[in-house]
């Protein structure tokens, strides 16, 4: 009996590092891959389907569309000036027409971000930072519907 028992006692603390090991391991993948698994994660709650170019009635295709400042996000979304302001400075996002900033001399606050991105995705379309444009903060496309 007392072999079985230990025996047990084993095999629980083998499971117990395991599911730590593989928690840890989890839990790294998912702060490294956070942006794209919240926009996956949006993308799959509203049932969006990745279909090509479409036509919304507004005429607006699903190409993407870059966006380099607050007063061409709401030209493209819409919406009330006051929220989105809000929601584009907490960001950490430049307001060039107003005060006259370098829009690519700002910092970015990812949480900040990841909030108007779901307020943008609400609103019926996709946003993707591109880091790598020289023109854009980032860009917005219209979803399928």
């Amino acid at each position: 009996m007392s072999q079985n028992s230990n025996s047990n006692k084993l095999d629980e603390l083998v499971d117990q590092q395991t599911k730590t090991w593989v928690m840890t391991i989890v839990e790294a993948a998912a702060q490294r891959e956070h942006d794209g698994l919240v926009a996956m994660l949006v993308q799959k709650l509203r049932g969006i389907s990745a279909s090509p170019t479409v036509v919304d009635s507004a005429g607006v295709t699903s190409e993407w569309v870059g966006i380099e400042s607050l007063s061409r996000l709401r030209s493209v979304v819409g919406g009330r000036f006051q929220n989105i302001k809000k929601k584009w400075v907490d960001a950490g996002f430049p307001l060039r027409e107003h005060r006259g900033d370098r829009w690519k001399e700002f910092e970015m606050d990812r949480d900040a971000w990841l909030e108007l991105a779901a307020w943008i995705a609400k609103q019926g379309y996709e946003a993707r930072l591109t880091p790598e444009s020289e023109e854009f903060i980032f860009q917005l496309k219209a979803q399928s519907k």
